[in-house]
């Protein structure tokens, strides 16, 4: 990517999953330009608030940060990650059916993640800004999950089946709406 971009890259976006790959290629890309800004991307799960990991508290220097137990994996480098851009499981799975409809992307949850974060930072970036996103999964993992209306519906998420299922019938009890 690097040769690719004729050495332009500016803003690498990659989940934190393991950490390997935003690691080593933001490593790699940080030898080449220490300018490059390497951002790591995560969900924010309710189960274990963004705002209250170690990996984040570590990262953001907060008081007490060098007793805390390491609750992330060895893998990442907090030396390379220069940002770290949370989002809502709803959120990205609601912008994973547009990425599908829209563009044609049929993502996993971390890619759609990843993609979502540099879509709204280029968005705010200037004309020579170049933006990498790295894509690790397809959604071919997720068809009976993320992609599906009654499993949307049973975890809560039947605004989201609503509007991207149109003409769908809701549950019994429920009125049925039609997606935008």
């Amino acid at each position: 990517m690097w040769g690719q971009t004729r050495e332009g890259v500016t803003h690498f976006v990659a989940a934190i999953a393991t950490g390997g790959t935003v690691s080593g290629t933001g490593r790699y890309l940080r030898e080449q330009n220490p300018a490059i800004e390497v951002i790591g991307t995560t969900f924010d799960l309710p189960e274990k608030p963004w705002a209250e990991s170690g990996l984040n508290k570590t990262f953001h220097r907060h008081d007490g940060y060098e007793q805390l137990e390491q609750d992330w994996p060895a893998n990442i480098d907090l030396d390379v990650v220069t940002r770290l851009e949370a989002r809502t499981k709803p959120e990205v799975i609601d912008f994973a059916f547009h990425l599908a409809r829209a563009e044609g992307l049929l993502l996993g949850p971390s890619s759609v993640l990843s993609v979502k974060v540099a879509l709204e930072l280029a968005a705010e970036a200037t004309a020579v800004d170049v933006f990498v996103v790295f894509s690790a999964d397809h959604a071919r993992d997720y068809v009976s999950a993320e992609y599906d209306e009654d499993w949307l519906r049973a975890h809560d998420l039947g605004e989201i089946a609503d509007r991207w299922f149109p003409g769908a019938q809701a549950p019994a009890g429920g009125a049925a709406s039609v997606g935008a």
